[in-house]
């Protein structure tokens, strides 16, 4: 599983992007390490799909959806992210490098993340450009008919060259405080799960998804210690709750 920005039923997954780095010899570094891992994952998929307890929590949630139909099927897509977070995310975490980063923080926009630092010193070139043809006699008569739109125009582009040099140089930071999470917060993937059960069901299934958390964990982790204590509606909004006033912080 690479480190590709990508999104399930609408929710982006933002979890690829964890800063947790990749061991030596994990999935991500050596090619006989990525087929044990994907023989293990093969494995728990299979061993997910022959639990009762594990299936009737995804059929619970499948029988709460709303719309669709999904691609994929409600029921091949919740088992994906869980064995992607299970498997992938929390053993191996992502590693992301900075040039992954940097797609990541331009992936709308465009432009290369050289692109994108440089485009303030391009907006205050073109405020340069255009007070320089405002020099001219016919022009300069032209901006004063235009009710001054013309002749604030440069002002107006300097004021927009800084505030987006501001929010480049501190997006990395801003960014890497929401994706990151301290090792006693949960993983930023089994947030991504709630929110992609309130994408098919319309709703926050607290209860149901925390259902499927400890069933899917009871199968793949069964040596686990107190797995008895598991997840709960209360964690699964508390985790909300952290996330989106982090969030705060970070803007």
């Amino acid at each position: 599983m690479g480190t590709k920005v990508r999104s399930l039923y609408g929710v982006l997954l933002k979890s690829l992007i964890v800063t947790k780095p990749s061991p030596s010899g994990s999935a991500a570094n050596s090619p006989e390490a990525e087929r044990k891992a994907s023989s293990e994952r093969k494995k728990a998929g299979t061993d997910l799909a022959a639990s009762p307890r594990f299936r009737e929590a995804l059929q619970t949630i499948v029988r709460l959806q709303k719309g669709g139909p999904f691609d994929p099927p409600v029921e091949e897509g919740l088992l994906q992210h869980v064995l992607r977070g299970f498997l992938v995310l929390d053993k191996y975490g992502t590693g992301a490098s900075r040039d992954e980063w940097e797609k990541f923080w331009t992936c709308d926009t465009g432009k290369t993340w050289k692109a994108l630092r440089e485009f303030p010193d391009r907006l205050r070139r073109m405020a340069e450009e255009v007070e320089h043809v405002n020099r001219d006699r016919y022009f300069n008569l032209l901006a004063q008919k235009s009710d001054s739109m013309i002749a604030a125009l440069p002002a107006t582009l300097r004021a927009c060259a800084d505030c987006y040099d501001r929010l480049i140089r501190e997006l990395p930071a801003r960014t890497r405080a929401f994706y990151s999470h301290p090792s006693h917060e949960h993983p930023l993937w089994v947030g991504e799960l709630s929110k992609i059960v309130k994408a098919i069901t319309g709703r926050y299934c607290d209860r149901e998804v925390a259902e499927l958390l400890n069933a899917a964990d009871l199968v793949l982790n069964p040596d686990k210690e107190n797995i008895d204590k598991g997840w709960d509606a209360q964690t699964l909004a508390d985790l909300r709750f952290r996330r989106k006033r982090r969030m705060r912080q970070a803007t």
